[in-house]
């Protein structure tokens, strides 16, 4: 026996996917709507919206199926599943995004081209600031960079302020 579900009341499916663990399943629509249901119950979790039309579109779960990321147009982003909270957001500068995917690890997003190229980025805000700190000097002509990576946290201090060097 096969059931069928329509998971959008207007428009059609574009693109669809599960999530690693099963749980989730992900469609985009036409209009740009991304709505994730529990697959256990076909109960919807969240909703996500595009501001655009999407002819062609592409979605993918993280590993740990904890989010989500959307490729249409010349944009990827990431969100968070259960809340639909966009987490990130990637401009491509010339050709339209075909494909999406994260790395075994979650830790980057690839993204495929009409342009013919591939583009590989960090996209979890926490890493985006670990390499910030690794790549910024630790002391700047007026100010004094201090990256805390346990914490995840950036502070530039101005010089005049510091009592001691932290170098």
């Amino acid at each position: 026996m096969t059931d069928c579900y329509q998971l959008f009341k207007t428009g059609f499916s574009i693109t669809v996917a599960f999530s690693p663990d099963g749980k989730y399943v992900a469609s985009m629509d036409q209009n740009g709507t991304v709505g994730i249901w529990a697959t256990a119950s076909i109960r919807k979790i969240s909703s996500m919206k595009h501001d655009e039309f999407v002819a062609e579109a592409t979605v993918t779960f993280s590993p740990d199926s904890q989010y989500l990321a959307t490729a249409f147009g010349k944009q990827a982003q990431v969100w968070e599943v259960t809340t639909g909270r966009e987490v990130a957001r990637r401009e491509h500068a010339l050709g339209n995004l075909w494909d999406v995917t994260f790395s075994p690890d979650g830790k980057y997003l690839a993204t495929a081209s009409t342009d013919t190229t591939a583009g590989l980025w960090l996209w979890h805000p926490e890493d985006l600031i670990n390499e910030a700190c690794d790549r910024l000097p630790r002391n700047l002509d007026n100010y004094h960079s201090v990256c805390t990576k346990s914490s995840n946290q950036y502070f530039t201090i101005p010089q005049r302020f510091l009592t001691r060097n932290l170098q």
